[in-house]
């Protein structure tokens, strides 16, 4: 077994910028070849109580963090589908005791209302064409 140097390593701090300056990636290089590829790929290097102070729609902005603008979320086809999945798969958690109560005879009326209200719903987000992102106009719930 030979014994190998260990060679000191400072931590370094990189973040990612779009090209309206807001923060999209914070990284920490804890390796030299790690910092390396960080600059390589043109991330820009910072310090610790830089990278400590960056939130939520933070913006670098000649060499200092600003507070910027809450960053408008773009729907994309993607996540249409995954909120359309999701208001279906709550839809129907919703509505299933109703159902069983349905088919056996036992729903009150206001739950009858109700089981309709929703299902009128689910149909409506059913119906919802997702390749129209960020275009589309979601039901509001019963």
């Amino acid at each position: 077994m030979v014994d190998e140097e260990l060679v000191p390593y400072s931590t370094r701090y990189f973040i990612q910028t779009d090209s309206d300056n807001y923060v999209t990636g914070m990284l920490v290089a804890i390796s030299e070849p790690e910092a390396e590829g960080y600059v390589a790929e043109k991330l820009q290097e910072v310090s610790e109580k830089i990278f400590e102070s960056i939130g939520q729609d933070s913006k670098f902005v000649d060499g200092k963090v600003v507070q910027g603008e809450p960053k408008p979320v773009v729907l994309t086809v993607e996540n249409a589908k995954a909120i359309k999945s999701a208001l279906l798969a709550e839809a129907n958690t919703n509505t299933q005791p109703w159902q069983t109560q349905l088919l056996l005879g036992i729903i009150s009326e206001e739950d009858k209302i109700s089981l309709t209200n929703w299902m009128m719903y689910y149909k409506t987000v059913q119906e919802i064409d997702t390749s129209v992102a960020p275009n589309i106009s979601w039901p509001k719930k019963p």
